[in-house]
């Protein structure tokens, strides 16, 4: 089952491995780089984060085939 919502406040770190793998699987589709990512710190992906849980302005949204993150 396939199912799409916006992240939650403090899962910062979920946000981070979607992110890297995505990264690595479609370079193109970003405007960063894997290698940038990797070098960014835990709080600012936090921060990133919960600023799109909880944000008007902006969001992130996260898909999730049966529980696991896609």
């Amino acid at each position: 089952m396939l199912s799409i919502r916006r992240i939650e406040i403090g899962e910062g770190a979920l946000f981070r491995d979607v992110r890297l793998a995505a990264l690595k699987d479609a370079p193109e589709a970003f405007g960063s780089t894997h290698a940038a990512a990797l070098a960014r710190t835990v709080k600012s992906w936090h921060e990133q984060a919960d600023r799109t849980a909880e944000g008007a302005e902006r969001i992130t949204c996260l898909a999730f085939a049966d529980g696991a993150p896609v």
